[in-house]
């Protein structure tokens, strides 16, 4: 009934909104998110706030981790069939990512390439068909399947483009989304973000576990963070966001 569907959506939505304020908490809690100083960014804009996804590098971060990456790809209701990490902090998500979804998809692929072909043991005296395996480390896909991107963060894209011409010279893949931690919600001087171009360019889309937007509106609210800190946040925000 029209009642079930409006209350199924309902509950989905408050539990979207209760994965993305654990993930700024924690992000507060293991000190991965940084409001105050200043942080020179690939871009070499000046940041008052960071965040480092490679704090999260001890076992129980690393599995929670996990979980919110699990989290944004099912509410993207986007199709998959295997995880690829994109080298090299993506290798760790696309295995931790994995294990989190274990109980919904136990059959769930994943893999990650090397910059390195390997050219020794199973990769030697292969035909060229087989030579992909020289280059993955994990399950190879294979032609139709369709596989889910993973990230830390989105800058200037470069490594998500040379990502996307590995796979597709690996195979016919379809290669529907990207997920990452936080979309800092930037623009360049064309007045389009990274990660919209990335979009128009590709075809891939790209979903975070959080914004710019949700971090900066949950601190407010809950004022977690002094005003003054905050206010330079707002500030870089309004000119690059």
């Amino acid at each position: 009934s029209s009642y079930n569907i409006t209350y199924k959506h309902l509950i989905s939505s408050l539990f979207m909104e209760k994965y993305k304020e654990n993930f700024i908490h924690y992000l507060l809690d293991t000190k991965a998110l940084k409001i105050g100083d200043d942080f020179i960014l690939k871009s070499k804009r000046n940041s008052p706030w960071f965040v480092n996804v490679g704090d999260f590098n001890y076992a129980s971060a690393t599995a929670k981790l996990g979980q919110f990456y699990a989290s944004t790809l099912l509410d993207s209701k986007v199709k998959f069939d295997i995880l690829y990490g994109i080298p090299e902090k993506g290798n760790a998500l696309a295995v931790a990512t994995a294990i989190a979804l274990e109980d919904i998809m136990p059959d769930l692929l994943w893999f990650f390439t090397r910059k390195i072909p390997k050219e020794y043991g199973e990769a030697t005296n292969l035909t060229q068909q087989e030579k992909i395996k020289s280059l993955v480390v994990g399950k190879a896909p294979v032609d139709g399947q369709s596989i889910a991107q993973l990230d830390d963060v989105f800058t200037a894209g470069d490594t998500k483009y040379q990502a996307r011409e590995t796979l597709l010279s690996l195979g016919n893949f379809k290669l529907p989304i990207l997920a990452i931690a936080v979309d800092r919600q930037e623009v360049g001087i064309n007045g389009k973000s990274a990660i919209q171009e990335y979009e128009e360019l590709t075809g891939i889309k790209v979903v975070s576990i959080i914004n710019a937007s949700d971090i900066y509106s949950h601190l407010k609210e809950n004022k977690i963070i002094p005003e003054e800190k905050l206010e330079r946040m707002a500030n870089y925000l309004r000119v690059y966001g």
